[in-house]
């Protein structure tokens, strides 16, 4: 906002104050303050002292999911926008950066809040006391996932531990096959290419690169109907509690009859076979299981 507009924008909400006494409604938070932005909701205002930046605010976007990776009772997500300006700046190389965040792991924290995750864990509760256990409403460490030697993605789901840097070496569960492993932190995700990733991110609503950008163009092309589960978007990420979607069938009839087998690959259905079934079904005005994995996979 240009300075000088400040104290007129001030007048024009003040007339909102619900107070007796004359109180300030729109307050300057902030002065001579740096703005620094990776897209929206990701980004930090701080000050600048030399070489030395004070966070002032710092954005959690993308990052309160993690758990502190330092092991101390510091501000850590402070700390990392701090490195973010430092990279940014110059006063910091991605080598430099590699350094501190290669060794350290991307860990969460995953509530067991319902039966489904419950049953994954209970090999851990093998052979030990019930104090021992991993009950229900307990909680449980995950990671990212990397590929194994299949090449498939191994997602680690370990037991609880403050210090989210041990459980990278201790036994774990992939959440996908429900094998158990003895440990092994290549199979967790390091913080270097989640933050690396995190600086990457690309702005999904506005147009441009830097600078003022512009919103973004909409044009609905289809209109789907979820649950309210849509919201548990860790539990979702690990198959434990998918939204429910509600198509419009008619619609989704006519997209499946125009549909080539070129796309229907493309979309995840590997049999031709599948695609003329499904085609079959629809002309001949039988029940089609909208729920199945590659119908799902067509419909996204």
């Amino acid at each position: 906002m240009p300075v000088e507009s400040v104290k007129e924008l001030q007048g024009f909400f003040q007339s909102l104050n619900p107070y007796k006494e004359e109180i300030q409604m729109l307050k300057e938070e902030y002065s001579d303050v740096w703005f620094y932005g990776i897209s929206a909701k990701r980004y930090c205002l701080y000050k600048l002292n030399g070489k030395e930046t004070e966070i002032l605010k710092h954005s959690l976007h993308g990052l309160g999911h993690l758990l502190n990776p330092f092991g101390t009772g510091i501000v850590w997500q402070e700390q990392i926008w701090k490195d973010f300006l430092k990279l940014h700046y110059g006063w910091m190389s991605y080598q430099q950066f590699y350094a501190k965040y290669g060794i350290l792991y991307g860990v969460s924290k995953l509530a067991v809040s319902n039966q489904e995750l419950h049953k994954r864990v209970k090999k851990f509760n093998e052979n030990k006391d019930y104090a021992k256990q991993i009950k229900p409403f307990g909680f449980i460490c995950v990671g990212f996932g990397m590929k194994g030697a299949d090449g498939a993605k191994i997602k680690p789901i370990a037991p609880f531990n403050k210090n989210s840097q041990i459980t990278t070496h201790q036994p774990f569960l992939d959440a996908e096959k429900g094998v158990l492993y003895d440990g092994g932190a290549e199979y967790w995700r390091t913080l270097f290419d989640l933050l690396s990733e995190y600086l990457e991110h690309p702005e999904a609503k506005l147009d441009g690169d830097k600078g003022l950008l512009q919103r973004k163009s909409v044009c609905i092309t289809d209109i789907q109907v979820i649950g309210k589960e849509a919201k548990d978007l860790d539990e979702q990420s690990y198959r434990l509690n998918q939204a429910s979607v509600y198509h419009n069938e008619e619609e989704l009839q006519r997209k499946i009859l125009e549909m080539t087998s070129a796309q229907a690959r493309k979309g995840g259905m590997k049999h031709r076979s599948t695609l003329k079934r499904l085609k079959d079904k629809i002309r001949k005005g039988e029940r089609v299981n909208w729920k199945t994995k590659e119908i799902d996979k067509l419909v996204r």
